[in-house]
């Protein structure tokens, strides 16, 4: 259950980032657990035509990212004029958070398992 869980939050947070032209990755094969949002640099090597449609200027940046990092407490570093919107900034920010959760019970599971 926990599984099927932490790879639905995953895939929800996937989703959400290439809806957004945005790239997600999550190490956790050690401390601090860092999670990192880096724009999908393949979409700048596509021709964009401009219609002047605003809605998908959700996000701007220039070799930014952001990096959410579980330390002891949460600190989230923005790097290089990434700009997001508050909005998806949140919605980013509370699955990331659903994800670690997750994690944490998944490893507090195997760690505490009896063989």
């Amino acid at each position: 259950m926990l599984n099927m869980d932490f790879a639905t939050t995953q895939e929800k947070i996937r989703d959400t980032c290439f809806k957004n032209d945005l790239e997600f990755k999550f190490e956790c094969t050690k401390f601090p657990v860092v999670a990192t949002i880096t724009p999908d640099m393949e979409k700048f090597d596509q021709i964009k035509f401009d219609f002047g449609e605003k809605d998908h200027e959700k996000t701007n940046y220039i070799n930014g990212q952001i990096k959410f990092i579980f330390g002891e407490e949460l600190t989230v570093n923005i790097l290089n004029d990434f700009m997001i919107e508050d909005r998806l900034l949140n919605k980013i920010k509370n699955l990331i958070k659903n994800l670690h959760y997750l994690y944490l019970q998944l490893y507090f599971k195997d760690k505490t398992q009896i063989n």
